[in-house]
């Protein structure tokens, strides 16, 4: 393997290694990497643990899109974020030990309950878009947001995870990269044009629209279709769409990123406070946040 060492915080590169840690479980996978349940052997605590080959970095070329995952994931503070703890490595392997949410990730979920009503829907989305407007803060855009990087964890409580996607925003320098999932790219980003964080706030609303419809607004069964559907934002509202969700995705599927609603407002709709204020109320005491 080629040296190709990662430079990380000496505070976050600890002396650990995978003996200090019981290995569970597999939680999932993913292009980079897969992800077990893991617990720390001397604190007793449960963690997640993303391993990532070292073949499988030097295939795909990805030692700095790694390094940037790592930095960036750890200087991530907030509450609906995944944490990242620690990372170390041995001659085969990379290991990144992260906050364990282990209620599944919202495309299971959905997968189960076929879709969301409007209080959950609401419940969920105003966690996603906390987490996403704290990234924007730290000029950080995810370009990686889909229903299987949103964990839940105890009391409802919404993880955003996966930042292997991720990068620090430029200033006056907007990205080109094509990446992510087809079915949630924002139309100038598979057109190749410059982006910047709007590329989240299209992702945003086309989560809102699977929440409560069980599939994307984009579904098609051939894959070029979908692009074409995604390039001329051509979709369709299912009968008995919420007229105050049917709003916000108007509003966040438009094809100039410009005019697309800042995710702070969305957050004051009557819609989003009424449902997601609705949802709260069903939770036991001990389960609100």
């Amino acid at each position: 393997m080629a040296d190709n060492s990662i430079n990380t915080s000496s505070e976050l590169s600890s002396q650990l290694s995978l003996d200090d840690f019981e290995i569970g479980r597999i939680l999932g996978r993913g292009r980079f990497g897969v992800v077990f349940r893991g617990r720390h052997i001397e604190s007793r605590d449960l963690v997640a643990i993303k391993v990532i080959r070292n073949d499988q970095i030097d295939e795909l070329d990805m030692y700095n899109q790694l390094e940037e995952e790592i930095v960036i994931q750890s200087n991530l503070k907030h509450e609906n974020i995944v944490q990242l703890y620690a990372y170390f490595h041995d001659d085969s392997r990379h290991f990144l030990v992260m906050e364990l949410a282990d209620c599944g990730s919202l495309a299971e979920l959905l997968r189960q309950s076929h879709r969301f009503d409007s209080a959950r829907a609401a419940f969920y989305l105003r966690q996603v878009i906390d987490a996403v407007v704290y990234c924007h803060d730290q000029d950080v855009i995810h370009r990686g947001l889909k229903l299987e990087n949103i964990l839940l964890a105890e009391r409802e409580l919404i993880k955003v995870a996966d930042f292997g996607w991720s990068v620090k925003r430029v200033p006056g320098i907007r990205r080109r990269t094509i990446c992510g999932t087809i079915e949630c790219l924002a139309p100038e980003m598979l057109n190749e044009e410059p982006y910047d964080f709007s590329i989240d706030v299209w992702a945003v609303g086309v989560l809102l629209y699977e929440f409560l419809v069980g599939y994307g607004p984009f579904a098609a069964e051939l894959l070029s279709d979908t692009i074409d559907l995604i390039r001329n934002v051509q979709y369709d509202f299912p009968e008995g769409f919420p007229d105050g969700a049917k709003e916000i995705v108007s509003n966040l599927l438009v094809e100039n990123p410009d005019n697309r609603v800042a995710l702070s407002e969305v957050l004051t709709t009557n819609w989003m406070i009424t449902e997601s204020r609705a949802f709260e109320e069903r939770l036991e005491p001990t389960d609100r946040s």
